[in-house]
């Protein structure tokens, strides 16, 4: 019989009195604390309630937990608002959440468009962009003489400065 008892006390029932030793306080503060913030969050999860709880730690330190934020659900409760105005804010929430899916929609939308047109000028230019061939490449520098080298040189300064100011151009317009 006497092997059957608990050497622990486990889930047993413990007297709630103040704990005596500092130390030993302070870890039953914080294990304490955890557990209540977890109780809440469960409340919140599964039965959809707002919560919220202010702690003060034996070192006059303030905790809070809060869903959906603690400070909502204060201010709800000091101005003796009710759910109304919690149902409101999850609407407000919720047309700004179909906002701004309706904007990621549309962007991703602009985006095909322009990997489309990105596509069709590759294709003009008798590059598909996925080989890296551009038409610069098709030319080998090796087997042109020195007045070649310079024209070839010259026309690749005037594409520079072109893209260049094509480049400024684009960037002055999307500022604008």
């Amino acid at each position: 019989m006497e092997a059957s008892k608990q050497k622990n006390k486990g889930l047993q029932k413990i007297e709630i009195k103040r704990v005596e030793r500092k130390s030993a306080r302070q870890v039953t503060f914080s294990k304490r604390k955890k557990g209540l913030f977890n109780k809440a969050s469960e409340l919140c999860v599964l039965c959809g309630a707002e919560v919220a709880i202010v702690i003060m730690s034996p070192h006059k330190r303030a905790f809070t937990f809060g869903h959906p934020n603690p400070d909502d659900v204060l201010d709800r409760f000091l101005t003796g608002a009710g759910a109304e105005s919690s149902l409101a804010a999850t609407t407000v929430e919720d047309e700004k959440l179909e906002r701004l899916k309706q904007e990621y929609v549309e962007l991703l939308k602009r985006l095909k468009e322009e990997e489309k047109k990105r596509d069709e000028i590759a294709k003009k230019r008798g590059n598909d962009g996925a080989n890296g061939v551009f038409w610069w490449d098709q030319y080998s520098i090796d087997d042109m003489e020195r007045d070649e080298l310079e024209l070839y040189l010259k026309s690749l300064e005037k594409l520079k400065t072109s893209v260049k100011s094509k480049v400024d151009e684009l960037a002055a317009a999307s500022q604008a």
